[in-house]
């Protein structure tokens, strides 16, 4: 097996793969850790950019999960926007990491809200929703949601997936449960700060609202959310900050940001 990474040959030197793990000694992976770009750190670990397609997790957490076959389970799923683990990474034969698909996507909380273009949000959420529903038809429970989704440019990549679950439940209740928590995030990210008030003076966007959250698409809501900001501001809303007019700066959601 061949391991590909750009301007760091040493991976491919030092670390000896075999099937689902690279193995290092404590010398070759810090030599090979401190040429990589950090990306950040969760609950668990530090993430730093492998190469432009891979990103390689280093678990440092005494609460981390550090078996190896709950960490791959959902290795061989394939799915556009839910980026899971298929590699393990070992230090002195002790599972220390994993390795996962590159996103080029920031963390929702640090993404600008009056940047967001609604017709990007939109495919991006319509995609998240198709793999949602496969997962969901696999038994697939998702979990921690809310602080653990990537986005770019109407790309939504959904991280640290290793905790999620095989449950036996219908596939319709399962996927609303599942979608629910996609949807609870977006809300929280777009609406709550921004256009709470808004949504909530107007009947039709507070009955759709109220269905996202009990896990109906999302989609219908954007897109009437939109329709009704451009109504408001007298101009085709396309961008956040293009509906200044209606924002209301409230402090609601559990999203930080800085007014």
């Amino acid at each position: 097996m061949t391991i590909h990474i750009k301007n760091v040959n040493i991976f491919a030197r030092m670390g000896e793969v075999f099937m689902d793990n690279i193995n290092f000694t404590r010398e070759e992976f810090n030599k090979l850790w401190n040429k990589l770009e950090y990306l950040g750190r969760g609950g668990e670990g530090i993430c730093k950019r492998l190469n432009n397609k891979e990103i390689i997790k280093y678990l440092d957490s005494p609460y981390a999960n550090f078996d190896g076959e709950k960490i791959l389970k959902f290795k061989e799923f394939k799915s556009k926007t839910y980026l899971f683990p298929y590699k393990i990474v070992c230090i002195d034969n002790e599972i220390m990491g994993y390795i996962t698909r590159n996103s080029s996507g920031k963390n929702l909380i640090e993404v600008p809200r009056d940047t967001i273009r609604f017709d990007k949000f939109i495919i991006g959420s319509k995609n998240v929703e198709d793999d949602t529903k496969n997962l969901s038809d696999e038994g697939v429970l998702t979990h921690d949601i809310l602080f653990n989704i990537l986005y770019k440019n109407g790309i939504f990549h959904m991280i640290d997936t290793y905790y999620y679950e095989i449950v036996d439940e219908d596939n319709e209740s399962l996927y609303k449960k599942n979608i629910s928590y996609f949807n609870y995030s977006l809300l929280e990210f777009l609406v709550k700060d921004r256009f709470y008030k808004f949504v909530f003076t107007s009947k039709e966007l507070t009955e759709l609202y109220k269905e996202v959250e009990n896990g109906e698409s999302i989609i219908s809501f954007l897109e009437m959310l939109r329709q009704r900001l451009s109504e408001y501001c007298d101009k085709d809303v396309k961008v956040v900050r293009d509906a200044k007019k209606a924002i209301t700066l409230c402090h609601k959601s559990v999203y930080p940001e800085y007014f």
